[in-house]
């Protein structure tokens, strides 16, 4: 019987509908920024504000001589329209054992492009997106967002 835990191995990633080729990692950032607001005759914060919501992905790919980010239309030409004229893109990050998505970014945009070439191994190219939310399981499919509930044990 399959084990429930998500792992590697079972993670297919999308961006733009298309899968990402040697993908080997994908990290997800998300913060939420808090104001400490603090008031006259006291140390210590009386409350913390909510005052944005911010969230990144990173994905590492194996450098293909051929195949770069560029070339594969994941990472804008550098010139000034190309920058601008870029769309938004979607990253899904789905459970091939049970097809489930498991997350789901929206509104991402390129941020950064990075490899370091070393003697002995292999290189690997480090690609960084800012994006507007990320969706995960509950709220990619469907569930209520804000609904409050309980996290599982």
């Amino acid at each position: 019987m399959a084990t429930q835990t998500f792992t590697g191995a079972r993670a297919i990633l999308k961006l733009g509908n298309k899968s990402v080729a040697l993908a080997t990692g994908v990290t997800v950032n998300q913060n939420i920024n808090y104001e400490s607001i603090h008031i006259l005759d006291k140390l210590e914060v009386q409350e913390f504000a909510e005052v944005s919501y911010d969230a990144s992905l990173s994905i590492e790919t194996m450098k293909v001589i051929g195949a770069s980010p560029t070339q594969q239309g994941i990472f804008p030409h550098v010139d000034l329209m190309s920058i601008l004229l870029q769309p938004e893109l979607t990253c899904e990050l789905y459970d091939q054992v049970t097809g489930n998505l498991v997350g789901v970014a929206q509104g991402v945009k390129p941020q950064g492009n990075n490899f370091d070439v070393r003697a002995g191994q292999v290189v690997a190219n480090n690609l960084t997106f800012v994006c507007k939310r990320f969706l995960d399981v509950s709220e990619a499919n469907g569930g209520p967002q804000g609904s409050g509930q309980t996290l599982a044990p």
